[in-house]
């Protein structure tokens, strides 16, 4: 989508949303602001709101590769870049109808990273959404990448788990917010514009979470989550590969390109142990590929990590989503003598991209990483990773690297 076409796209939700004519505001409706993580724009009823919202992360890594990654030809390169550059617009129009634009113009190209219409009240129970939305699979995924522990999300992410495609999606909370549900339909390959043609058959996913352990005062929480995809891959064919933990990097895991998929299933286990200052959050994807004339094809990751605050905060947990959200420092930097809040972190994951034939590889990794939260909005985090693949995609040898990686981050 280009630039003309995204301002368009933002004034005709503004004028849509603003304008005394519109169906919504037969009259002339005074908007007061008011900020608190993003500017919102609100009538004194509370019909009409609109908010501005927006995040920048600038990224930079350093990569050191051995003798092997640098004869395989995937041996990544230091960079420093914009990840991610986005602007939010989200709102409500009144009680039942609510709205999310928000694209993304890292990468020197314009694109939507989301889009959706929300209509509460259509069905007997849930929220429906449709749009380009995130499909309800993984822990680490549905995090938003303003509140997660590392600079990059798990290899899992790139490997099995779905990402953002067009499509719906019905959910809601349970048992007075101990737990969450969602299910939905999606296209796969949706595109950086938030199109997708052709006689694709829908993906399924859906999620349910549990709180078993719910003490606020004792500040303890344990998260139980499973997920699970239906797929029908468009043409037959499908295909896994995985990046590692830091960017910029090469994939070095990859299956190749798999004929003959009559479908593929996917599921998910997630855990997460809240104590005061203290995390343990874990996860594990299986993907199973079912092929016409063939036994199926296994492939998996799981990744486990932990995380401490040496100031004494607590990770805030999202009970509507079911997913880890932001951090509130106890003290801001520098304002009355306060430092922000500190917090260490480490990572271990594993990816088995082998089975029957297929030698996608093998990829362990190992992150170390130390996150400065300077204020609500404001963050730098400091990550080593370490990277081993046998073999590396495309190649018979086994290579490892390691990397550097910093990120500056503002989300307002």
């Amino acid at each position: 989508m280009s630039s003309k076409m995204t301002g368009v796209a933002l004034l005709l939700v503004l004028t849509s949303t603003l304008s005394p004519g519109t169906a919504v505001c037969q009259e002339p409706v005074p908007l007061s602001p008011r900020y608190d993580r993003g500017l919102t724009l609100a009538s004194s009823d509370g019909d009409l709101e609109i908010r501005f919202q927006g995040r920048l992360h600038l990224h930079w890594t350093a990569w050191n590769n051995d003798s092997a990654m640098e004869d395989s030809g995937k041996a990544a390169q230091d960079g420093f870049y914009f990840r991610r550059a986005r602007i939010k617009i989200s709102g409500k129009l009144n009680d039942n109808i609510r709205f999310k634009l928000q694209p993304d113009f890292s990468g020197g190209a314009t694109k939507i990273d989301t889009a959706h219409i929300q209509i509460d009240g259509l069905l007997p129970l849930g929220t429906f959404r449709v749009g380009k939305l995130v499909e309800p699979f993984g822990l680490d995924t549905l995090t938003s990448s303003n509140d997660s522990l590392f600079v990059e999300r798990s290899s899992g992410k790139d490997a099995i788990s779905p990402d953002k495609n067009i499509g719906f999606l019905i959910g809601d909370s349970w048992r007075d917010s101990k737990g969450t549900w969602s299910i939905g339909g999606f296209r796969d390959g949706t595109g950086s514009e938030g199109d997708s043609f052709g006689n694709n058959d829908l993906s399924w996913a859906g999620r349910v979470t549990w709180l078993p352990i719910d003490n606020k005062k004792e500040k303890r929480l344990l998260h139980l989550g499973l997920a699970g995809s239906f797929r029908k891959p468009p043409g037959g064919s499908t295909r896994f590969s995985a990046r590692p933990e830091a960017r910029p990097s090469e994939k070095l895991l990859d299956t190749g390109i798999i004929q003959g998929v009559s479908s593929v299933h996917l599921v998910g286990l997630e855990t997460a142990w809240f104590e005061g200052p203290f995390a343990l959050q874990g996860e594990q994807m299986f993907a199973t590929t079912q092929l016409d004339s063939d036994s199926d094809r296994h492939f998996l990751h799981y990744h486990v990590s932990a995380s401490y605050f040496l100031t004494g905060e607590q990770r805030e947990y999202s009970r509507k989503k079911g997913i880890p959200s932001g951090v509130t420092p106890l003290t801001n930097w520098r304002e009355d003598g306060g430092s922000g809040a500190l917090q260490v972190v480490c990572r271990y994951s594993y990816t088995d991209l082998e089975d029957g034939g297929i030698d996608g590889g093998v990829l362990e990794q190992v992150t170390l990483g130390l996150n400065w939260y300077l204020d609500p909005a404001t963050r730098i985090l400091l990550d080593h990773v370490w990277v081993s693949a046998s073999p590396i995609a495309g190649t018979a040898i086994d290579g490892s690297s390691d990397a550097l990686a910093l990120r500056f981050q503002i989300a307002f």
